[in-house]
């Protein structure tokens, strides 16, 4: 343990400060009993700041969020913050926008802190900045890594039932189907897509059989998604592919293809007109 200097108090006596150490000081001499002194006063040595622990953007502490498409809403969380000396006393929290400091709020006593005072526009960045304070007063900061503000739906760029996106197919055992959106803000978290079948006027869902939509997590968006969907198609229906595409800052764009009609057999020919017919034989 350190020794941080000499008190020299009333009655010509002389103590050693040491951080972490309980110091009783006295303050006054005893009149009935000269040789005795009141102790009054105690005193708890602490001159390190508090330990830093963990921030994190949002609420959830197991996952710091990159991406947010509120307008006003923010929230910050941190955890293991320590003093082992005289304990933490208090926590203020600071936000920034783009790097530059906009507000610092009232201290707190607990671990999360919401604001919904400072609006958020598009492409800006926030970041939170936590100053722990202990019981002696010195403090420590650290901040969070910050996020990027999303107010846009991802761009779908293309969305087939087959590979050369033609109205008809001859195939009636599979469809070949694809998509590709982009978000050049916080990128693509997933695709969800079902498959239809109209015929004879009767919208069907085909696929999936139980679920309401099939989930592909983090697609590429450099080049479009191939899904092969294999099954007995019906002849003279119409399939279709519904899609949704949603960010990183959940929000989502929803489209339908235009659809692929199955007709996987020749004209008939039921009648011959009897004029071509004697043209024909001259």
């Amino acid at each position: 343990m350190m020794t941080l200097g000499i008190v020299e108090y009333a009655f010509k006596k002389t103590m050693y400060i040491m951080e972490g150490c309980l110091h009783i000081l006295p303050v006054c001499q005893g009149k009935i009993m000269p040789n005795k002194y009141i102790f009054l006063i105690s005193v708890l040595i602490d001159i390190t700041p508090p330990i830093p622990g963990s921030t994190v953007d949002g609420l959830n502490l197991a996952k710091d969020i990159s991406f947010s498409s509120e307008m006003a809403t923010k929230s910050v969380s941190w955890e293991n913050f320590t003093d082992l000396e005289s304990g933490i006393d208090r926590y203020q929290v600071t936000l920034y926008k783009n790097n530059e400091k906009v507000k610092t709020f009232a201290s707190t006593t607990e671990t999360h802190f919401t604001d919904h005072s400072v609006s958020m526009d598009h492409g800006d960045k926030m970041m939170f900045e936590v100053e722990t304070f202990n019981r002696a007063g010195l403090s420590v900061s650290k901040k969070t890594d910050g996020y990027i503000i999303d107010h846009t739906p991802p761009n779908l760029l293309l969305i087939q039932d087959n590979l050369h996106g033609k109205k008809y197919q001859t195939n009636d055992s599979r469809l070949d189907i694809r998509l590709q959106y982009l978000d050049l803000e916080s990128g693509i978290k997933e695709y969800r897509y079902s498959v239809f079948m109209l015929f004879n006027g009767m919208r069907k869902q085909v696929w999936p059989k139980e679920d309401m939509y099939t989930t592909i997590m983090f697609p590429s968006t450099a080049q479009p998604t191939d899904i092969v969907f294999n099954e007995h198609l019906v002849q003279g229906a119409n399939y279709f592919v519904h899609a949704t595409a949603i960010n990183q800052a959940y929000l989502s764009t929803s489209h339908e293809s235009n659809g692929v009609t199955i007709d996987s057999t020749p004209p008939e020919v039921s009648k011959v007109n009897e004029m071509l017919q004697f043209i024909f034989l001259f």
